[in-house]
């Protein structure tokens, strides 16, 4: 099974940026950036999750009317989802992956490029199989 973590290096209440690794065998197959909502103790809809190891697994979504990665076992959450978004305004305390960090309209918060094309490169690399997600904080 290829192991997914996810380091976080920054964060402030607007967004919480980290690094996405895929690990398969001990080694880096894929590597992307990531955002969150800012850290708000682990309240619904405006805070990213809190630090530990959960199971991700594909499910649909009826909100995106697609399967998407939901992330399993948030303490006191529910429907977190790995889905494109550019800017954390767009994440209800889902994760989106991305290319690389820009602040793309110029509004002082850091967003993420390249967020769908990276989400279907992460999917491809997943094979729509379960996973163990590891998220750390390093800040």
């Amino acid at each position: 099974m290829k192991e997914v973590n996810i380091e976080r290096f920054k964060t402030n209440k607007n967004a919480t940026h980290g690094i996405l690794k895929v690990l398969e065998g001990g080694k880096t197959v894929f590597e992307c950036k990531t955002i969150e909502r800012g850290w708000l103790n682990n309240q619904r809809s405006i805070s990213c999750i809190p630090q530990g190891v959960y199971n991700v697994r594909q499910t649909h979504s009826p909100r995106f009317k697609t399967n998407l990665y939901l992330v399993e076992n948030v303490p006191n959450r529910a429907g977190i989802r790995f889905h494109p978004a550019n800017f954390s305004r767009q994440l209800n305390g889902c994760i989106a992956l991305g290319l690389d960090f820009s602040d793309i309209d110029k509004d002082g918060v850091i967003d993420l490029t390249s967020s769908k094309n990276t989400h279907a490169r992460f999917d491809s690399v997943m094979e729509n199989k379960p996973f163990k997600l590891t998220i750390v904080n390093k800040f």
